[in-house]
């Protein structure tokens, strides 16, 4: 009597790890979507909320001074004005991650702003 798997055996085998694997990688895909997604929003909102709070403190600007600004880039808010980049001491919020393609500010009243962003094809409002 011989012994060890037939050649049928083996094929399934190899047919269900197959499938397995799809699943799995198909999984994966769907949480890396995801993340980006979640990044993204959580960029919007934090332009948003950053924008806010300087206009909530700054009663020399107003919100519409903001409209249609580009929040793919990072923003300090200084004494001195609105300026591209990062800067510790003022209030500001980093680049946006490499997934979103756009991002705009958008007043919604005198004293406050909504960030819209896209990533994937997808179009979210945040901050309101």
């Amino acid at each position: 009597m011989e012994r060890g798997f037939t050649l049928v055996e083996l094929l399934v085998v190899v047919v269900i790890l197959a499938l397995l694997g799809s699943i799995m990688l198909m999984t994966y895909a769907g949480s890396l979507e995801r993340g980006r997604t979640q990044a993204a929003r959580a960029h919007a909102q934090l332009a948003a909320q950053t924008t806010n709070s300087v206009l909530a403190v700054r009663p020399d600007l107003n919100a519409a001074m903001f409209d249609g600004l580009d929040c793919m880039k990072a923003h300090t808010f200084a004494p001195a004005g609105v300026t591209l980049g990062s800067n510790a001491t003022y209030p500001t919020y980093p680049d946006a991650p490499d997934a979103v393609t756009g991002c705009v500010l958008s007043p919604t009243s005198a004293r406050s702003v909504v960030a819209t962003v896209t990533v994937g094809g997808q179009t979210f409002r945040e901050g309101q």
